[in-house]
Order: structure tokens, then C-alpha cells, then sequence
């Protein structure tokens, strides 16, 4: 029985560190709401948890268009729901300021910088505005081979 708990510990252990920091590039996730939003990387820090981004605008974007971010986007644990907000953002910025694009296919890359996901956490969703906007869903803190 002790060997079984010890085991059973060094499992635990081993699992709750391995996503206590990390990189994690061109992440799997489940759906996306902007094909032209990609998530170029997610860094997995105690201090924060960024999603790095690429934004290449489309063809359909004849003056360019624009970019900012809410303040109020955060990353939502998958099976516990719970939140871990926007703390800063580079490279964008926030709405009702905007980034303005002069002709299709130009390119932003941005990070946000939410707070730290926990230990157990292995999906979220990050939403910008579950009403639209760009938003991610089920998107894997782990490398799906």
C-alpha cells in the first residue's frame, strides 16, 4: 500500500509541475471564430499565462480594417469554468483605441497576458466577447502529438 501511495504521489507531482511552465507552440484547439487569428505559441509561466497571435488581414479588408483588444478577455478553464483575466497586452491595443490597417494581407503579431492558469488546467476557452469578436475554444495547454 505505501509503495502504491508513493507512486501514486510521484504521478501527481510530475503532472501538476509539467504544466507549471512551458511553451507550447501552434497549439490543437477545437474551434476558432477568426481563421485569420492564429495562436503562433502560449507560454506557461507562474507569474502569467500569454497567448502569442498573428493577424493577417484578408483580402476582403479593402481599407485594411483594424485590431484592439477588450480589457475584459480572459482564458476559461474547459472543466472547471473558472477564469483568469487579461492582465496586460503588447503590441495591440486596447478598444476603443485601434490598430489600423492600411491594405489586405498585412500582418500584426500581439501578445496577451492573462492570469496564471492553474497547475490542473489543460484546455480553455480565451474569449474576447462570447457575443463575437475573436474568440478560441477548447484550446490544448498540452502538446497533442
Amino acid at each position: 500500500m505505501k509503495q502504491y501511495l508513493l507512486v501514486l504521489l510521484f504521478l501527481a507531482t510530475m503532472l501538476s509541475t509539467s504544466f507549471a511552465q512551458g511553451i507550447i507552440k501552434y497549439p490543437a484547439y477545437g474551434m476558432s471564430t477568426s481563421p485569420e487569428v492564429k495562436i503562433l505559441k502560449i507560454e506557461l509561466a507562474k507569474e502569467y499565462t500569454a497567448f502569442h497571435f498573428s493577424f493577417v488581414t484578408p483580402a476582403d479588408y479593402v481599407f485594411g480594417g483594424w485590431a484592439a483588444a477588450l480589457k475584459t478577455m480572459y482564458l476559461r478553464d474547459v472543466k472547471t469554468k473558472k477564469r483568469f483575466y487579461l492582465k496586460t497586452a503588447d503590441n495591440i491595443p486596447y478598444y476603443p483605441e485601434k490598430y489600423h490597417f492600411t491594405a489586405p494581407g498585412q500582418r500584426l503579431d500581439f501578445v496577451l497576458y492573462f492570469d496564471p492558469v492553474d497547475n490542473v488546467t489543460t484546455a480553455v476557452d480565451m474569449i474576447e466577447n462570447i457575443e463575437g469578436g475573436f474568440n478560441f475554444f477548447n484550446v490544448f495547454l498540452i502538446h497533442i502529438a
